[in-house]
């Protein structure tokens, strides 16, 4: 499907819903549904998925996650499949996407039908309060120490000079495998990632696949129920020379979208200055991020 005839689609649900914003933002991810729709104090967040998320089904799980993480509890997610692809199968039946999603449809007279409901079905979320409070009392302390980082540090190197352990593999949400990521390693001190700029290569082709990699190794699914992982309390960076401050030295959308999923940007160069920054956030953690 190309991105017109989404916006097609998009427009006609939008058309008959009293308020709808298509393409919404948030400031904490870049994961967002592809439309929101507002019934009285009801949120709806419609998902038609990417090519990328028909092909590995976690990266749309992460991003429906995310965007409930970045939205609230409140929030009904609907999966509205518009291509006929061989994994419908794989996502109409598969426990994950059913945990997920409050409404699958082929439908979009199903979709505004749906968001019309006074009071449409949500299904409950356990332990959702308790996830968004550690989700976002992690993501404060990853911001931080990414901005005392890059004030400390700002010499990036991808070399070995920086002592990296086993690749992190991480349980799928979709499927009964691992999903992993060359670029992502375990530590003596949690895990980091090591990322460099390639020239005319995209924020979403460099990261798509570590960020889905450290969302899974943030959080299990089990019998529809999201826990928080060993990980999730771990020191986990992302050793980058991709630019994560704009102009005013303030976390820009990539470091707030990384941070978000887990992974605290820096620049360093040796295995000192990561124990420096586990130094660092051990403070951090400690005394809190007002």
């Amino acid at each position: 499907m190309t991105i017109s005839e989404k916006q097609i689609i998009l427009k006609h649900i939008a058309s008959g819903c009293e308020r709808a914003i298509i393409g919404p933002e948030n400031p904490y991810t870049m994961d967002n549904p592809d439309m929101i729709v507002a019934n009285g104090n009801i949120m709806f967040a419609i998902f038609i998925p990417t090519y990328r998320e028909w092909e590995n089904g976690d990266h749309l799980l992460r991003r429906v996650y995310m965007s409930q993480l970045g939205y609230g509890q409140k929030m009904l997610s609907v999966l509205l499949l518009t291509e006929k692809r061989k994994q419908i199968g794989m996502m109409m039946n598969n426990p994950a996407f059913f945990s997920m999603f409050d409404l699958m449809t082929f439908e979009e007279k199903e979709v505004m039908k749906y968001v019309e409901r006074e009071k449409p079905n949500k299904k409950r979320n356990r332990h959702f309060s308790a996830i968004q409070e550690i989700q976002y009392v992690g993501y404060r302390q990853r911001l931080r120490l990414s901005e005392e980082g890059y004030i400390e540090f700002k010499t990036f190197s991808s070399t070995e000079q920086i002592q990296l352990g086993e690749t992190v593999f991480a349980k799928s949400w979709s499927t009964r495998g691992y999903r992993e990521s060359q670029y992502y390693r375990h530590t003596q001190l949690g895990s980091m990632a090591v990322v460099s700029k390639k020239e005319k290569s995209s924020f979403k082709t460099s990261f798509d696949h570590l960020m889905t990699t450290a969302f899974l190794s943030m959080y299990q699914l089990d019998n529809g129920v999201v826990y928080p992982t060993a990980m999730s309390k771990e020191l986990n960076l992302l050793n980058t020379d991709w630019q994560m401050f704009d102009d005013e030295q303030l976390p820009n959308d990539y470091n707030r979208m990384l941070s978000f999923i887990g992974l605290a940007p820096v620049s360093i160069s040796t295995s000192r200055e990561a124990e420096k920054l586990n130094d660092m956030y051990q403070i951090i953690r400690k005394n809190g991020v007002k």
